[in-house]
C-alpha cells in the first residue's frame, strides 16, 4: 500500500478484506471442488495490538482471520506499509491428507487524495500449500536417512 502524501504516518485505509479458503488440486482424481471449498474464513474485524499478540497463547477460530492492529512502515520506499495477519487453519483438515492447498485473496479500500474518491485495490490470488508433518512418519525417517 503506497500513499502519495509525504506527511502521513499511517495508511489512509477505509476498509480491508482478506479471505482464505481451501483450494482443490485440479485433476481427474480430485474428490473436492473449488466451487464449494472444504474450509473458508475471512477477516471479520478482529485486531490485536503487538502486546496482545505477544501475550496470546491461542486465538478463538470463530474470530476468523486475525490482524495486527498496528500498521508497520515497510521501509522500502516512503509511505509504504504492511500489516501482519494470522489465518486459523483447523487441524481436522489434515486427518486424511498430509498436504492441503489454500487460496488467499485480499483487497484494500482507500481514499484517492487526488480525486477524493474511494478506490479499491485487489491483490492477486495467492495459492499455496501447507503440509502436516507427522513426527514418526516424516521426521524420524528423515533423521534415519541423514
Amino acid at each position: 500500500m503506497t500513499d502519495n502524501e509525504s506527511s502521513v504516518d499511517f495508511p489512509p485505509i477505509h476498509s480491508l478484506e482478506v479471505e482464505c479458503a481451501t483450494h482443490a488440486y485440479e485433476g481427474r482424481f480430485s474428490t473436492e471442488t473449488n466451487a464449494i471449498p472444504v474450509f473458508s474464513t475471512c477477516f471479520q474485524g478482529a485486531a490485536f495490538s503487538k502486546k496482545e499478540l505477544a501475550q496470546a497463547q491461542m486465538f478463538d477460530p470463530s474470530l476468523g482471520i486475525i490482524m495486527q492492529a498496528d500498521w508497520s512502515d515497510a521501509q522500502v520506499r516512503k509511505n509504504q506499509w504492511y500489516i501482519k495477519f494470522w489465518v486459523p487453519i483447523p487441524l481436522s483438515l489434515f486427518r486424511k491428507k498430509d498436504t492441503r492447498m489454500f487460496r488467499l485473496r485480499a483487497s484494500v479500500t482507500t481514499v484517492d487524495d487526488r480525486m477524493w474518491k474511494r478506490v479499491t485495490v485487489h491483490s492477486r490470488t495467492v495459492v499455496d500449500d501447507i503440509s502436516h508433518l507427522r513426527k514418526h512418519k516424516d521426521m524420524d525417517g528423515a533423521a534415519a536417512r541423514a
